[in-house]
């Protein structure tokens, strides 16, 4: 697919964008388009961009984003940077990228770069100019070595190796002070051990420092400000269980009588002072909350701490910071998991008494 055709493919949304300083010529694959496209398969009915459309370029030097993923892209021209000099954010996941051009160093106000899922396997030595990058995605790539002077990237914040070849985290990486979140796993590490990155930055930082290869700055002391609560002392009802047994009986009885009437929903002793108006439109809104909590859920499936600590920001979470991964990129966003469909049949076929009432 050259530079003059691929807007045939392109959605009408994608075509409007051409105007602003996001450009988003994604590919939207289902999901069984996206198991051909990780097998290499030619998807004929959207075969998408095998290369990124300079076309476009000549007419868009003021754009700061550039999503161009889910394509056949295996290179990257060595004019981008100057095509693109303000860019701030370059999105090319699930490409079949090669190599990273020597100019790739000149995009000095690139902040976000992911170049998950292509077939790289090493950086070029321009890469360390990259001055303002702050995350970094090179994840499922095909990486053996990682850049002994990445320290010189210090604004970056977080970096994701997963699923490479690597055998060796250069002690460099510890040099970054602006360094909060590092995911490596799945290499094959041995300096350090794999086991060992599989924790993070805490565990490779604590490595190093156990080999007097990095000085470790004095520490506070850790104090447990919470006071210590006995198990005796956190029940202060007298007779709990024959609480509980009492009120599991009275819920039977109202449940199972001859007469197919309404009986009031009966809450446990002490267990809320709510008329039953507006226990009910408590009961809805928790009902609504595990929708939402669950909608959100799905953005950290599958993720581990640390993966969920590089994707997200830990201040807030919305619906458009879900991550299009494998797991996620068939499912619209906001839409919540199988496990709100399971409590809610259950709720239906085990309460439909309770659910009359409310």
């Amino acid at each position: 697919m050259g530079n003059v055709e691929f807007t045939s493919h392109l959605e009408k949304d994608q075509l409007d964008s051409l105007s602003s300083e996001k450009l988003d010529l994604s590919r939207r694959l289902t999901s069984d388009q996206l198991e051909q496209h990780l097998r290499n398969v030619v998807i004929e009915e959207n075969p998408g961009l095998t290369e990124i459309p300079a076309r476009i370029f000549a007419q868009i030097s003021f754009y700061e984003t550039l999503i161009v993923s889910f394509h056949c892209i295996t290179q990257i021209p060595q004019e981008l940077p100057l095509q693109l000099p303000h860019l701030v954010h370059l999105n090319l996941n699930f490409n079949k990228i090669t190599s990273l051009p020597e100019s790739f160093g000149m995009l000095i106000h690139l902040e976000v770069l992911e170049l998950s899922h292509n077939v790289l396997s090493k950086l070029p030595s321009s890469f360390s100019l990259l001055k303002s990058l702050q995350k970094l995605d090179l994840s499922n790539n095909k990486l053996r070595t990682f850049r002994d002077d990445i320290e010189k990237l210090q604004m970056l914040k977080k970096l994701n190796l997963n699923n490479n070849l690597l055998e060796r985290i250069p002690l460099s990486l510890c040099l970054i002070d602006s360094l909060e979140v590092v995911v490596c796993l799945n290499n094959r590490l041995i300096t350090p051990p794999q086991d060992v990155c599989n924790e993070g930055l805490v565990g490779i930082r604590q490595y190093f420092e156990k080999e007097n290869a990095l000085h470790s700055p004095p520490r506070e002391d850790i104090v447990n400000i919470f006071p210590r609560i006995r198990k005796s002392d956190a029940f202060t009802h007298p007779n709990l269980n024959t609480a509980m047994t009492q009120y599991n009986e009275m819920q039977s009885q109202s449940f199972n009588m001859k007469m197919k009437v309404k009986t009031p929903l009966l809450p446990p002793s002490l267990a809320t002072a709510f008329p039953p108006d507006e226990l009910a439109n408590k009961i809805i809104g928790c009902i609504y909350g595990a929708a939402i909590g669950s909608a959100l859920g799905v953005s950290t499936d599958f993720l581990s701490k640390n993966e969920c600590a590089f994707y997200y920001d830990k201040e807030q979470l919305s619906y458009s910071d879900i991550i299009n991964d494998v797991h996620r990129s068939s499912l619209k966003k906001g839409c919540w998991a199988h496990s709100f469909d399971q409590m809610v049949s259950i709720f239906i076929i085990r309460r439909r008494s309770i659910l009359r009432e409310v």
